[in-house]
């Protein structure tokens, strides 16, 4: 799949190349402008791993394509074989939903006529719908229990549910928080980073300039080309303002790849430009090698993984903390997926079970729903469906199996049958039991005994990748408790004032981490990483008195 995701890259840059060309741009500066959008730090990274933006973004540049010679040449085949390519395109990302509108109304824009062309538009309208048959696919495959089934989409309301990103809609379900929206200026400032990150501010700056020729020199179809970057950037930092930032966090990049490629075809274009110059023969192409020089030394080491070797001791952590049969409830890709391939791949405690690995917690899981669970769960989605309920599956299987949740809140108190159940931190999980089974002095022994033998390469604190960022977190507090407790003061320290680089820890986690730190003697960086708990979170009262008492007790 890693080479799969390469492939799909290499391809869409050589689409890009080829678009290039067809506007008339010199084949030096397209060769340049096809390198700068692989080169484009969120292309280059989601290019060695395995993703599904790499094809997505093929599938951007082969529309664009495909219209283009429709354009030049507008029979019903070659509408058709847009549209086609559209459809494919449409079952890899939503980013599509988005996309396909914009190109069709050019078209539209572009011929008028085409309206009343039966051929054209019978033939496009099959076309698309031959592109969409492999969501047809998707209930197939589910039907047959693979290991991984995001979503489960066996029948036409959960395949339904699967399409409209349910399970990325309803944080409530978990007993989360209600949701929080960040709105549209945060986000464009968070934006604005991560374009920065891109690419050298003189490679921006020639993409700039190369929008200006485009729009100028390529008409309607360099308009296209500019609203597609504007969809893929400015339009998805609108469209994720109107949702919960739990589920679309601001440090997106990844639906942003079309804007970003774009970018280094822009910047080639301006390349081409240069040839009006007195010039303009000699400058292009050594101005476009120091580009592209420039933008893979700036971008190389981020995107350099041959050494990453971090997600698989941190799943073994997740992993060996579990007791034999336990149960391991886990939020988020940055701990299911390592627990995931470890168990498929590397055969690494597949005794532990991990029920959230179709994206919401299957039926079989939950056991037999009362009617009034399912009236009230289709009154919240307005379909029947099962969603994720940590409380329903820790009820499903606290009889038989220990079960231990990380990344989900918890309260015994407000889950039926489970008011008598005994939870007990330990670790990076809590530990949720009933009476009888290890006390809390025993999980917290064996919880040390895990740790004694868990070793972790250099944790990357401020890593471009949030998932890497939040694993680094976790590990940091838990190692950082538990350096404490056995009496490594310093390394202690070490990690949990490490907490202040890690722009995803939260005002819970800080307090943590500074009750930890008072404990060992180390006053003065409890109360930094108390003031910096009230700098994430002003709400947070706990801080407030601990901080208050911090400063208040004699040194």
């Amino acid at each position: 799949m890693n080479l799969f995701s390469g492939f799909s890259s290499a391809l869409a840059c050589a689409l890009g190349w080829r678009l290039l060309r067809r506007r008339g741009v010199g084949s030096a500066a397209a060769v340049c402008g096809a390198a700068l959008a692989g080169l484009a730090d969120a292309v280059w990274g989601q290019s060695v791993i395995s993703e599904v933006y790499g094809a997505t973004l093929l599938g951007v540049l082969g529309s664009l394509l495909a219209l283009d010679r429709w354009r030049e040449v507008p029979t019903p085949r070659r509408f058709a074989a847009f549209l086609f390519v559209g459809g494919l395109f449409l079952t890899l990302q939503p980013l599509a939903r988005g996309l396909l509108p914009i190109f069709l109304a050019y078209a539209f824009l572009e011929r008028p006529a085409l309206l009343r062309d039966r051929r054209s538009l019978a033939a496009g309208a099959l076309a698309l719908l031959a592109g969409l048959l492999p969501i047809l696919y998707l209930p197939l495959r589910s039907a047959a229990d693979p290991f991984l089934d995001w979503g489960n989409p066996e029948t036409p309301g959960s395949l339904w549910d699967h399409l409209a990103l349910r399970q990325y809609t309803h944080g409530e379900e978990l007993g989360m928080d209600p949701p929080t929206y960040l709105g549209f200026g945060p986000r464009m400032g968070r934006f604005g980073e991560i374009l920065l990150a891109q690419f050298p501010l003189p490679v921006l700056g020639l993409a700039g300039v190369g929008m200006g020729l485009a729009a100028r020199r390529w008409g309607r179809f360099g308009a296209l080309l500019l609203a597609a970057a504007l969809a893929t950037s400015v339009g998805l930092v609108y469209a994720t303002s109107l949702r919960d930032a739990f589920f679309f966090p601001p440090a997106y990049e990844t639906y942003s790849l079309p804007a970003f490629a774009l970018l280094g075809l822009f910047a080639g274009a301006a390349l081409d430009g240069l040839r009006g110059w007195k010039a303009g023969k000699i400058l292009p192409l050594p101005l476009g090698v120091l580009a592209l020089a420039w933008t893979a030394a700036a971008n190389g080491p981020r995107n350099d993984r041959s050494e990453d070797r971090f997600f698989e001791p941190f799943g073994r952590a997740l992993l060996e903390n579990v007791e034999p049969d336990g149960v391991l409830l886990a939020a988020g890709d940055h701990l299911v997926f390592p627990c995931l391939f470890l168990q498929r791949v590397r055969g690494v405690r597949t005794d532990v079970h991990l029920p959230q690995r179709y994206g919401y917690f299957q039926e079989s899981e939950l056991g037999a729903l009362s009617r009034e669970e399912r009236d009230r769960r289709q009154t919240l989605h307005g379909a029947p469906r099962l969603a994720l309920d940590a409380g329903l599956v820790i009820r499903r299987w606290i009889a038989t199996r220990p079960v231990y949740a990380v990344g989900i809140p918890f309260d015994p108190g407000a889950c039926r049958g489970l008011e008598g159940s005994v939870v007990t931190p330990e670790g990076m999980f809590l530990r949720i039991s009933l009476p009888g089974m290890l006390t809390p002095a025993e999980t917290r022994e064996k919880d040390r005994a895990a740790w004694r033998r868990l070793s972790f390469p250099a944790l990357d604190d401020r890593s471009p990748d949030r998932s890497e960022r939040l694993a680094a977190a976790l590990v940091r507090v838990t190692r950082g408790l538990h350096r404490m407790r056995e009496g490594d003061v310093d390394g202690g320290r070490t990690d949990l004032m490490s907490l202040l680089r890690n722009d995803l820890i939260d005002a819970p986690s800080l307090v943590v981490g500074a009750r930890a730190l008072a404990a060992g003697g180390a006053q003065d960086e409890a109360a930094t990483l108390l003031r910096e708990a009230l700098g994430r979170g002003p709400d947070s009262e706990e801080a407030r008195r601990f901080l208050a008492e911090l400063e208040g007790r004699p040194r």
